[in-house]
Order: C-alpha cells, then structure tokens, then sequence
C-alpha cells in the first residue's frame, strides 16, 4: 500500500489579480463586473494526496486494489482579503482497479465540493458540487491495446467550477459539464 501528501504554501508578491473599476448590466442579462489589472500579494495553499492498496488476489479472479486522490487548494488576495479567481473547490477520485491477464476494469467515483469561495471582485458564482461515475475496460495482447470506456455513466448534469458563464441559454448560468461520453481506443506498438 501507498500514501502520499503533499502539501504546500506560496505566497505571490505582485499576483496579476483585478480591480473592479464598475458594473455593466443589460435587461436580462446578468451584471459583469469591469475590471482593471493590479497586482495584489496573494496567498495559496492546499495538498494533494493519493493512495493505493492491494485489495484481494485470486489466481482466478485476478488481482483488486483501490486508488484514490484528493486535492485543495485556497487562494486569497491579502490585500482585498478576496478569493482568487478560478480556483478548483476540494475534488477527489476513488476507484476500484482489477487485472486479471491481459484484461484490466476500472470503476472510479470523482467528487468535486461546493465552489463557495470566489472572487467577490470578478462577482464569481458559486457552484454546486457533484459526483461522476466513470468506468473503463482494456484488453492487452502482445503489441496491442484495445480499450472502452464511458464517463459520466449516469449522464449527470453538473455545472463545471472553473467553467464560467453559459451566455446561450436562459437564464443565463454557469456553464454544465460534459454529458455521458462513450469512448473507444487502439493502441498499436511496433
């Protein structure tokens, strides 16, 4: 089994951040903020971790482990004490592996948290969080991958952290996720 975390702290002199210098807004529309660049000190920290372990082993069966991921990250501007712009809200993965052979599967749930710390300055919104099924399958044979795959097997509809704003549809919200998405590879080495 493994475990690793990293974790870190930067503090910026002179981040390229943004003051807001007014507010634009139109009948049916949403407010925009009109920004200037400035250059502000800024703090970020946060870690990433991982881990795996071996689960079960059966000549028969074949071999199971899980495999997981987390990651955070918080900026704020010290001088307007302000959230950074675009900055990924906690989000993890876990997923069950399995080999058997040639053949391998994989089962994983990614997770990302409510995006509730954003730049007041830039009137960032906010965002639900959401989990994703993703599956995938892989048969190798000497010099040759063939693999499948879907994300988002549930076809869950999801509004995308760092996504900004979707302009096309009314109301006018943040922009959604990728839908269920079907996948297939080949794989040839020479």
């Amino acid at each position: 089994w493994q475990v690793k975390v990293t974790p870190y702290v930067s503090y910026v002199e002179n981040y390229i951040d943004a003051d807001r210098v007014g507010l634009m807004s139109w009948p049916g529309w949403p407010t925009f903020a009109k920004l200037k660049f400035a250059n502000h000190d800024a703090l970020l920290w946060g870690f990433d971790a991982s881990a795996e372990a071996p689960l079960w082993s059966n000549p028969t069966w074949g071999d199971f482990a899980v495999r997981g991921a987390l990651a955070y990250t918080h900026g704020e501007n010290l001088d307007t004490n302000d959230g950074l712009y675009r900055v990924m809200p906690l989000n993890g993965t876990i997923g069950l592996e399995h080999r058997l052979g040639g053949w391998s599967n994989g089962l994983e749930v990614k997770a990302v948290a409510e995006k509730s710390d954003v730049s007041t300055t830039r009137l960032e919104r906010t965002t639900p969080g959401y989990a994703l099924v993703n599956y995938r399958t892989a048969y190798h044979w000497r010099n040759v991958d063939l693999s499948l795959g879907a994300d988002n097997l549930f076809d869950k509809k999801y509004a995308l952290p760092l996504g900004g704003l979707n302009l096309v549809d009314r109301p006018v919200g943040s922009l959604l996720g990728t839908g269920r998405s079907v996948w297939a590879g080949l794989t040839v080495r020479f």
